[in-house]
């Protein structure tokens, strides 16, 4: 009678389950990217490796001692790995990598029993799995492109801006005029990507925008709220979230707020997510792990705290809550992932909606006739509500993973279930006391993940994946499909048609927002790190944000608006401000503090001083300075003008 040593192994179920594995696990992300192939590999590999360990146990016909060392040594392996892998490469690199790579390990091993049917070779399985996962403890999980493809750095490389002071890493900061309009918070006052009555130059060649600053900040995917010169965001710095007001003019802290709590996700790596709101003398900011806070914007004095979480009876979503809150008049209305709940400005509550299961989509304004709603879209589908009690208007039913806003399209909105599902557009109709909605159409040509839409004279723009589209809002149909710029962010500059493209790669580029074809005008590195963050804009002032880094642009201005961008120093110029006045020499430049609006014009001259670093001025009428390395001041024009 033959041993269990002698017996052959069964190796045909396992080159199987191989030749099914194998391909969707490794080649799939490469010619699928995104979440569905990202979806397919990672379910594959785990599907693979569980079949393969099933198979090896109880039907492969290997002895007893050959399947205890290879199931004993890879848990004991896999556990030594984990316990000293940095703290990104936990569950996600489990299941995505080291599962997989112990699969590949034990065919490996298997492929020298083709020759000799009865041997397993537990040396060459050792040495494929010591290869395979040995190496990981020496690099970090950076997180995940929108394509969802892996970044990795050396773990030790310079990475924990968390350990830095958020009041350093200021990079050529430069005075600029202190803009008096603001940005009330998430993608604007409306939610909707869109500034009117804005005009920018577009040949960035002969006149690009201007860094006036650049430096680090903490950790995380918020954007900006501006209140006049102060610009808020959020940030995570070690163990501590912080909401952090910057100087819109120099970048510096003004004040900074801190919470001990923190979240992480291998995906998006640690910080908040969402984006504060102002309003009048009240700031309101919600964290990743649902801290919800209210602050006197110019001072950052707490007005009061709430825990979002308890207040909702929610668990913590998967990438943290993400919901930037929406301050209507008295209230704030603030999603608890799939939840909506409303708290008076002093921070009672007044409302709790009803769960609508997860979302990462940021409540929503919606005035439909003269009826104000809250629209909010989540892993039901869209729902809105009367924003004074909560009570549900209307919903419509379109299961997924909301993360982008809803557009409003006359009493039309455009919706989206997330990355893979498109977008549709909806009628809402009046009919007795009740709102109807009816699907208009669906389109699967423009299917956003978390990149979010801005509609201009009827048509759609927005990403589908990576790549920069356009669809016709009246009937869904692709218009043109173009431009590689990653999982980015866009505005919309409606006077001119022109959209500001945030890439991924955290450039900043010019696109013409046309209908019947792309066109790039322009294209300008800005940082050098990922950026998924929604950028603001107040006045010419561009704020853009990529993960730790922070940067303002001044934009340039359009046509005979010549109030910015003149020459540096040592460059001739001549240019023409508001009231004729005579032009000052160069031996009366006087240096002071700035002070006074005023006219001027400023014609042939060279400035020789040698500590002038930049020139900047207002736009129209104002104060010409240039920023010193003293710190000082240079006044170029006379105080005032009759």
């Amino acid at each position: 009678m033959k041993s269990r040593e002698d017996t052959p192994l069964r190796l045909w179920p396992a080159w199987l389950i191989a030749g099914f594995m194998m391909p969707l696990r490794f080649v799939t992300p490469i010619v699928a990217p995104g979440y569905e192939g990202f979806a397919v590999a990672i379910l594959s590999g785990l599907v693979g490796a569980a079949a393969l360990a099933v198979w090896w146990l109880a039907f492969s016909r290997a002895s007893r001692k050959d399947r205890a060392f290879v199931a004993l040594l890879s848990a004991t392996l896999l556990v030594l790995v984990l316990q000293l892998n940095h703290e990104s490469m936990r569950f996600m690199w489990c299941a995505y990598f080291a599962l997989p790579l112990i699969a590949v390990a034990l065919l490996a091993s298997l492929l020298s029993a083709t020759k000799t049917p009865t041997r397993f070779d537990r040396k060459v399985y050792l040495i494929v799995l010591l290869v395979a996962l040995g190496p990981w403890p020496l690099v970090r999980l950076e997180g995940l492109t929108g394509a969802h493809r892996f970044q990795f750095a050396s773990r030790w490389s310079a990475q924990d801006h968390v350990q830095e002071s958020l009041t350093g890493g200021l990079q050529a900061a430069r005075v600029t005029e202190i803009p008096r309009t603001g940005w009330s918070g998430f993608r604007g006052p409306r939610r909707d990507g869109r500034i009117d009555g804005l005009e920018i130059g577009a040949d960035w060649v002969a006149r690009p925008p201007r860094l006036l600053w650049r430096r680090t900040l903490g950790d995380g995917w918020s954007s900006f709220a501006v209140q006049e010169d102060l610009a808020f965001t959020l940030a995570q710095d070690g163990d501590d979230e912080v909401v952090v007001a910057l100087d819109i003019a120099t970048g510096v802290t003004r004040w900074e707020h801190r919470d001990t709590t923190r979240f992480f996700e291998a995906m998006g790596g640690p910080g908040p997510r969402s984006t504060p709101a102002v309003s009048g003398s009240l700031l309101v900011t919600l964290g990743a792990t649902g801290r919800l806070n209210a602050f006197t914007p110019s001072t950052g004095s707490l007005l009061w705290s709430r825990d979002l979480e308890a207040d909702a009876d929610a668990k913590l979503p998967v990438w943290g809550f993400a919901a930037s809150p929406l301050i209507l008049g008295d209230q704030i209305v603030v999603a608890a992932s799939g939840r909506l709940l409303a708290y008076s400005r002093e921070g009672e509550p007044i409302w709790t909606g009803r769960d609508r299961g997860a979302s990462y989509s940021s409540p929503h304004r919606l005035v439909l006739g003269e009826t104000e709603q809250v629209l909010h879209l989540n892993a039901f589908g869209a729902t809105a509500v009367d924003p004074r009690d909560g009570r549900e208007l209307w919903s419509y039913a379109w299961s997924g993973q909301a993360i982008v806003q809803p557009a409003v399209i006359g009493d039309d909105v455009i919706v989206s279930a997330g990355e893979g599902r498109g977008l549709r557009r909806l009628n809402i109709a009046r009919q007795s006391a009740e709102w109807i909605p009816t699907e208009v159409w669906s389109s699967g040509r423009l299917r956003p993940n978390f990149s979010d839409f801005v509609v201009h004279q009827g048509v759609i723009f927005g990403f589908d994946g990576s790549i920069l589209a356009a669809l016709d809002g009246g009937t869904g149909d692709r218009l043109w499909k173009r431009g590689r710029y990653g999982h980015g962010q866009l505005l919309l500059l409606s006077e001119q048609g022109l959209l500001l493209v945030v890439t991924e790669r955290g450039e900043l580029a010019l696109v013409a927002a046309e209908g019947d074809g792309f066109r790039e005008l322009a294209r300008l590195p800005v940082l050098g790190t990922k950026s998924w963050n929604h950028p603001a804009l107040v006045g010419r002032t561009l704020l853009i944000r990529g993960g730790d880094q922070v940067a303002a642009l001044d934009l340039p201005a359009r046509g005979n608006d010549v109030s910015s961008h003149l020459p540096g120093a040592g460059i001739q110029f001549e240019r023409q401000l508001c009231q004729d006045v005579q032009p000052v020499a160069v031996e009366d430049v006087e240096v002071l503090e700035p002070h006074g609006p005023t006219c001027f014009r400023i014609v042939e001259t060279r400035l020789q001083r040698q500590d002038v670093s930049y020139l900047q001025e207002t736009r129209g009428c104002g104060l010409a300075t240039s920023w010193t390395e003293d710190r000082q001041f240079v006044k170029l024009v006379p105080d005032t003008v009759s």
